[in-house]
C-alpha cells in the first residue's frame, strides 16, 4: 500500500510532471523550428535552380528574365 502524500507532495509531484512535459514541448519546438529552417533554405535553393533551369531551356540570359518581370509588373 502507497503512504498517503501530503497535499504539499502532491502539489510538488504535479509541478515536477508539468516541468517536464514543458521541458519536452521547448525541445520540441526548437527541433520543429530547425527542421523548418532547413526547410525554407531547400526551398529557396530549388527555386534558384528551378530559374535557371528555366533560363537554359528557353536560351534566356538573366537580364531577358528581368526583362520579362519589369514587363509583368508594369
Amino acid at each position: 500500500m502507497k503512504p498517503k502524500l501530503t497535499q504539499f507532495e502532491r502539489y510538488k509531484q504535479k509541478k515536477e510532471k508539468l516541468e517536464e512535459e514543458v521541458l519536452k514541448g521547448e525541445i520540441l519546438i526548437k527541433d520543429t523550428t530547425e527542421s523548418i529552417s532547413q526547410k525554407k533554405k531547400e526551398i529557396e535553393r530549388l527555386e534558384l535552380l528551378m530559374t535557371k533551369e528555366i533560363l537554359i531551356q528557353n536560351n534566356m540570359s538573366v537580364a531577358d528574365l528581368a526583362e520579362l518581370l519589369n514587363g509583368e509588373n508594369g
